[in-house]
């Protein structure tokens, strides 16, 4: 009996030991799981973008799905082209960085390894109701396009211009603004200018007026010249982009009469496709004591080229725009901007005393993967230093994106995609916060 009893335990404790271990039988491995180890990273990671109707072309919101798609995940995981974050994080860290560590990226692959374990408990990352409540709030007024643009199935880049006059029977202070895409299959990004009018219009004391913009009508190209001191604010839109929502007592005020430059990109769809895309805005319970601005340095902006805006056929050409800060400002986000011949942009602070401060660097620039980059905390550039923004431009035929082939002369100086631009948008407080 003694004996049949030792050989039990014997039994039980060799299947302890192996149940504990890889597939292999490597002892002191621990077994991943997908509900234990995996589905966090997805859900903090993956799940903005990657549910049914985001701007993702697949959803990733179970353990189906993720094991279906496994092959991709572990080869744009590793190579790090998602999530899609440019910022070099040693450079410069921000407070909306995506990216996995090594160590995430590494549990990806060995969870592959191990024969994707599903682990105990519930196996979906996300309820489809969670999501849809994540992307809805309360919002007090909405800016819209009149009716719905529609994208032509011919498998292209598509970029449009809306101008949206509106009145409003008051001015109203801003405590959060988020762009709603109407049809997230096909909206790629988005960039948004709040403006003041000088004149009056009248649309009925609540109205609004949208317009596609026509880039060959010079009446309709007038409309990106709005005097800066109209210019009231700025942000944009990418897939996973949270809305843009103020501190207490910070923010702008929403004009009686205003003008709203709605730039969005469609992306390639090989069916039509129609778009009706929405600015929602909350009003804000208190008045703004810290009014948020933006300036832009480079095209469209103010600032001092240090040479020719002019790029020649097969030219690689470098070139940096600066601007003198007169005052003390504090950065919150920073946004740069470059078109298809970009290829690397880096932005810098240099103070008085000759400190550098870096701002945001992108070793290989992608015009598809553009952000808002949000600071940890204000940064405060004193009064006397000069902003930097350096762009490497390669308009030779060795550049796959570019879009004249063979190689153009290009100025950078233009609002089409085929033109070219190096602009650095700064959003800030006089004030410290």
């Amino acid at each position: 009996m003694k004996r049949l009893l030792l050989v039990l335990v014997s039994a039980i404790t060799v299947f302890l030991i192996f149940k504990s271990s890889a597939p292999d039988g490597t002892k002191g491995v621990k077994i991943l799981t997908f509900t234990e180890d995996i589905a966090p990273i997805i859900r903090q990671n993956c799940i903005t973008c990657h549910h049914e109707g985001g701007g993702a072309p697949f959803p990733l919101t179970n353990y189906r799905e993720v094991v279906k798609r496994l092959r991709f995940i572990k080869e744009v995981t590793q190579t790090r082209y998602m999530p899609p974050w440019k910022a070099d994080p040693h450079y410069r860290s921000f407070a909306n960085e995506r990216g996995l560590t090594e160590k995430e990226i590494n549990l990806i692959q060995t969870w592959s390894e191990q024969g994707t374990q599903k682990g105990e408990g519930d196996l979906s990352i996300i309820d489809p109701a969670e999501v849809k409540a994540k992307l809805t709030a309360v919002y007090d007024d909405e800016l819209s396009m009149s009716k719905p643009h529609i994208v032509p199935g011919d498998n292209s880049d598509l970029f449009v211009f809306y101008g949206i006059f509106f009145e409003r029977s008051e001015s109203h202070p801003i405590e959060a603004i988020e762009f709603i895409p109407g049809n997230r299959k096909v909206v790629h990004h988005a960039n948004i200018s709040f403006y003041s009018l000088n004149k009056s219009i009248d649309l009925g004391g609540k109205g609004a007026l949208s317009v596609l913009l026509d880039l060959d009508n010079p009446k309709h190209v007038a409309l990106f010249n709005i005097p800066q001191q109209n210019h009231l604010y700025a942000t944009g839109w990418v897939p996973g982009a949270s809305p843009m929502q103020f501190p207490e007592g910070i923010g702008f005020d929403l004009p009686k009469n205003g003008f709203l430059l709605l730039g969005i990109h469609y992306a390639p769809t090989a069916i039509e496709e129609e778009d009706l895309s929405s600015i929602k805005i909350r009003y804000a319970k208190k008045p703004i004591r810290n009014k948020i601005q933006a300036i832009t340095i480079g095209s469209s902006g103010i600032g001092e080229f240090d040479k020719s805006l002019d790029i020649a056929p097969n030219e690689i050409k470098t070139l940096t725009v600066s601007l003198n800060i007169p005052r003390d400002i504090y950065l919150f986000s920073a946004n740069p901007h470059m078109h298809l011949l970009g290829r690397k942009f880096e932005a810098k602070a240099i103070s008085p005393n000759g400190e550098s401060i870096p701002l945001v660097r992108i070793k290989d620039w992608d015009f598809n993967w553009q952000e808002f980059y949000q600071f940890k905390e204000p940064l405060k550039i004193e009064a006397g230093s000069t902003i930097h923004a350096t762009g490497t431009f390669d308009n030779t035929e060795d550049n796959p994106f570019n879009p004249n082939y063979p190689p153009i002369p290009v100025t950078i100086d233009g609002m089409k995609t085929e033109d070219e631009m190096l602009a650095f948008m700064i959003f800030f407080t006089l004030e410290k916060p």
